[in-house]
């Protein structure tokens, strides 16, 4: 039973910030891409593909595809993923048939990452890579979403210039990068600092290279592409990331005293939970107040297992950590630079344990329950006078009645 102080509850709506990319600009953009490669009738195009689940992302690289063979020329994806998808060729390919990127579905074949080939090095000596295929094509083009990162932070963050440095170099690659950013020393960006170090040598050894930027509204719509020459990636990156953090989305409340996430994993966020959203990067909020208790229900299907991020959470179910593919998870903490996100918080065996336990280990507050942290138009909020949610700019949809947790302690309201 939840205690009166924090009822009643309600299921609310907001509208989020949309603002949608027509299609017509959409193609106009990818052929302006296309065209600063200039490629000629039977040259190869690389065209990198990352493991997010960006809005209209295999027909962006059909459009791509599509607009290189008029061209005539003769494209192929190569996954771009750093040690996503188990961090091997496979399961980086499977990564994208997940996202609906097949031979099929884009009309071009797939090719696998591996090997990937040392080319340069940082400054460190850890080595910069790129697939043997990219190095054998006579173009490159790489598509991905310009986006707050969940490690990094600074001017620069998800991009093409990361992509290139992580995402192309595989796990060895992702590696060397966040050992070379582990040393960059404050107030210097990591990122930055070393995407400014890396991005020049692999541009001068790879294929000529052009880019295709994403940006994603509030809702996750697709909101604009930008063709990018190879010489303006960091820069644009840094213009559009100002565009995209506007434009991230939020909680309904920025402090509560528990937060309820139905389901975590890497094709929500690359912490499984978005830090940017529950306001911390493992186990205590980032700023004073915020979200004092997080209990995190399950993982998605499409994480296959991957828990990265579990650690952020205060609490979670038996059946989630059953579920968990440790090894997987390991591998992308470690690679990460930040294996505390694998560590497993306080195991319930029930959804009401683990409430019980949550409030109990807190100030009062509001409980806000979210499907997860990439789907934040619906919530259910309780404690919180009607007023305040109004206020909020939250529409009411109805009030929840008790029971709120059936026979097995299971919650009965969910989100989705």
């Amino acid at each position: 039973m939840i205690e009166p102080r924090f009822l009643p509850f309600y299921r609310v709506q907001r509208t989020p910030q949309q603002r949608p990319l027509a299609a017509e600009r959409l193609q106009a953009t990818v052929a302006e891409a296309v065209a600063g490669l200039a490629p000629v009738a039977g040259e190869g195009v690389a065209v990198a593909v990352p493991s997010r689940g960006i809005d209209h992302l295999a027909e962006v690289v059909g459009a791509v595809v599509a607009a290189l063979r008029e061209r005539g020329a003769e494209p192929f994806v190569v996954p771009a993923m750093g040690s996503h998808g188990g961090g091997d060729a496979p399961g980086q390919i499977a990564q994208l048939a997940l996202l609906g990127i097949t031979e099929e579905t884009v009309g071009a074949p797939i090719e696998s990452p591996a090997p990937w080939i040392q080319v340069a090095a940082h400054d460190c000596g850890a080595p910069l890579l790129l697939p043997e295929c990219v190095r054998r094509a006579q173009h490159l083009l790489l598509i991905n979403r310009v986006k707050l990162h969940t490690l990094f932070t600074g001017p620069v963050q998800s991009g093409l210039s990361k992509m290139l440095v992580f995402g192309l170099g595989g796990p060895r690659g992702a590696d060397g990068a966040h050992a070379h950013a582990r040393r960059v020393q404050p107030p210097a960006s990591p990122l930055l600092a070393t995407l400014a170090d890396a991005v020049p040598r692999l541009l001068a050894v790879a294929p000529p290279a052009y880019g295709l930027a994403l940006v994603e509204d509030e809702s996750h719509a697709l909101a604009s592409a930008t063709a990018v020459a190879p010489a303006e990636f960091i820069e644009s990156d840094r213009k559009l990331l100002a565009i995209a953090a506007a434009m991230h989305p939020r909680l309904p409340f920025s402090e509560a005293a528990l937060l309820i996430v139905e389901e975590m994993g890497k094709d929500i966020s690359g912490t499984g939970m978005d830090p940017h959203v529950i306001g911390r990067s493992v186990g205590v909020p980032t700023q004073g107040g915020g979200i004092r208790q997080i209990f995190v229900r399950d993982l998605s299907v499409a994480t296959h297992g991957n828990a990265h991020g579990i650690g952020m959470a205060d609490h979670t179910l038996r059946d989630l950590v059953e579920h968990m593919d440790r090894e997987i998870t390991l591998l992308n903490s470690h690679t990460s630079g930040m294996p505390e996100r694998a560590r497993i918080p306080t195991v319930h065996d029930t959804d009401q344990a683990a409430v019980r336990a949550a409030l109990n280990a807190t100030t009062p507050g509001p409980i806000m329950q979210i499907h997860n942290t990439l789907d934040l138009t619906a919530a259910l909020i309780g404690g919180l006078p009607i007023a305040r949610l109004q206020d909020a700019g939250l529409t009411i949809v109805e009030k929840l009645l008790p029971p709120y947790f059936d026979a097995h302690g299971t919650l009965v309201y969910r989100v989705r």
